[in-house]
């Protein structure tokens, strides 16, 4: 019994650990969306409060605070700008985040500076005025650096603690007071911006579990649109073939109905001649008519009837070791009264050493006869229908080849094909049932060989067909058959 396999749990970690890439991604872009519009507060917010302790504070202090305050906010334009030039993928956000955590600290540096230096010393109503706005800033910038825990710890703790710390550092009861209460805010502050983060981190959380779901669910559609054309095209291609296969089928059975009433029409004309005081010669020549049309309609059933049991898969072959010359020459005295018939020459070129072939002779004959009459039903009076057997490499390879009016292209590949019959079914003046050819087939099939079928097209000459290839053998130790394959040549194994 094999060892059960351990569960492959390494999937669940990649797409957690994806997600989170995303959403810090996201949450880097936020702080950069958000940066120029902290600059610009930051100072417009300075310009005010240098403007109104411009005469409270030295005024060295004053410009010198405000040209941190510009230096500081050119360092985080720059690195926004590089940012958004640069539109950096998510494995990069890193490093450009730690970059706007260290600008956010320059600005906590201004910022808490601003609370030490800018503190003139018995105005309360000025000490008022830079709380009231580091405090101002400590909450826009709250609201600005929500989306990444450091950004915003490094801004408020920084600028929360100093602040404090340089009120509680007066030592009086007002000022410690009001250092209390800095701290109080600044806890406060970062404990709001901390569940404002949470919620902007479930909001990315949240919008890319929708668009994998959006993704997830258009391939499915895609999928199921593939797979609907797919069906489309396989029920397509099935209705066109059923309507071929009723088209052949109504086709034959109008065949049919034309081949038994051929026969049929003589034999009635017989036996009328046959009723009343028939000379003899009259009478035998109507039973001659009778026998030879007779022979036509069981020629036509059996045909039927090998169609039938080689689909239900019921023929069974007797192979025995088999004289070549023997076979072609059973197949031959059939064909011959219509070759003479139609005033065609018969070539026929054996091997000059006897060739053994193993096979069933009924059938090979049968398979014989089905192709040379074929070719002789397509070849105009005055042509000629040549048979050739050939010994190649231990195989031997039977060809025929007439200068019939040849088979279109576009013909070609349905020849063996049941029924088919590439004349109008009534207008054809060769006769059969369009099913020859297909017993042909699967007989060369059942002895393990190929039949195959060439033609330049109509009109063309000559036509070719090559009967056979197959593994010789000798009588005592018949060989199996090979397989068959000529070129301009109906091929198959005997």
């Amino acid at each position: 019994m094999p060892a059960p396999q351990a569960a492959d749990t390494s999937h669940p970690f990649r797409d957690r650990d994806r997600r989170q890439r995303q959403v810090r991604a996201a949450e880097v872009r936020l702080l950069y969306e958000n940066a120029n519009t902290g600059i610009a507060a930051t100072i417009v917010i300075a310009s005010l409060l240098a403007y109104a302790l411009w005469d409270l504070v030295p005024r060295s202090i004053v410009s010198a605070w405000l040209v941190c305050v510009a230096l500081v906010s050119a360092a985080r334009f720059v690195v926004a700008h590089r940012y958004w030039r640069a539109e950096p993928a998510d494995a990069e956000n890193d490093r450009w985040n730690a970059r706007f955590v260290v600008s956010s600290g320059l600005a906590a540096a201004v910022w808490g500076l601003a609370a030490v230096v800018l503190h003139p010393s018995g105005r309360p109503m000025s000490e008022i005025l830079v709380v009231f706005a580091v405090g101002g800033v400590m909450l826009g910038g709250a609201s600005l650096l929500a989306a990444r825990p450091e950004a915003f710890l490094t801004f408020l703790v920084p600028t929360g603690v100093l602040t404090s710390l340089r009120l509680a550092g007066e030592g009086d009861a007002d000022h410690l007071m009001m250092g209390f209460l800095g701290g109080v805010f600044t806890v406060a502050t970062v404990i709001t911006t901390w569940r404002f983060h949470r919620a902007i981190e479930s909001s990315f959380r949240l919008r890319f579990d929708n668009q994998d779901l959006i993704d997830s669910l258009q391939s499915a559609k895609n999928d199921a649109d593939a797979l609907n054309r797919d069906l489309e095209l396989r029920v397509r291609d099935r209705t066109a073939k059923l309507t071929a296969g009723d088209q052949r089928k109504d086709r034959f059975l109008a065949t049919l109905a034309h081949e038994l009433r051929n026969p049929l029409a003589p034999i009635r004309f017989a036996l009328e001649s046959l009723k009343v005081d028939t000379p003899p010669a009259t009478a035998a020549r109507a039973r001659e008519v009778i026998e030879r049309q007779v022979g036509q309609l069981v020629r036509i059933v059996d045909d039927l009837l090998d169609v039938s049991r080689i689909t239900a898969d019921k023929i069974r072959l007797r192979r025995e070791p088999l004289d070549l010359a023997r076979v072609v020459a059973t197949a031959l005295e059939s064909i011959a009264p219509l070759a003479e018939a139609a005033d065609l020459t018969l070539e026929v070129q054996l091997p000059s050493t006897p060739v053994w072939i193993n096979g069933d002779a009924t059938r090979l004959v049968q398979v014989l006869v089905n192709v040379l009459n074929n070719a002789a039903k397509f070849t105009p009076p005055g042509g000629r229908v040549s048979f050739t057997a050939e010994q190649q490499s231990g195989t031997v390879v039977m060809r025929i080849r007439d200068t019939g009016v040849g088979i279109s292209p576009d013909v070609l590949p349905r020849v063996f094909d049941m029924f088919h019959q590439e004349e109008p079914v009534l207008d054809r003046s060769t006769g059969g049932l369009g099913i020859g050819l297909t017993l042909a087939r699967r007989l060369v099939e059942m002895h393990e060989g190929r039949i195959v079928i060439s033609s330049a097209g109509r009109a063309r000459e000559p036509r070719s067909k090559s009967i056979c290839r197959s593994r010789q053998c000798r009588p005592r130790r018949p060989s199996p058959l090979g397989s068959a394959l000529s070129q301009r040549q109906r091929t198959f194994a005997c």
